[in-house]
């Protein structure tokens, strides 16, 4: 199974370190603050794929997409 950084690399996104800290978040809740366009929309798409993901790859014992 490939990696998110992988996915990430095939679409042509590359976040930033404080967006990347925010997709790779997993311990508890996250409060994302930020302006318009500043990409929080991308960010939750992104760490929702992640999180399916990684419970998919749990699940299936690492066999995937």
């Amino acid at each position: 199974m490939q990696s998110i950084e992988y996915y990430w690399k095939k679409t042509g996104f590359e976040p930033n370190t404080a967006q990347r800290n925010a997709i790779l978040h997993n311990a508890g809740p996250l409060f994302l603050t930020a302006g318009p366009g500043s990409g929080k929309t991308q960010d939750l798409a992104s760490m929702s794929i992640g999180t399916v993901h990684s419970l998919y790859s749990v699940s299936t014992g690492g066999v995937g997409v």
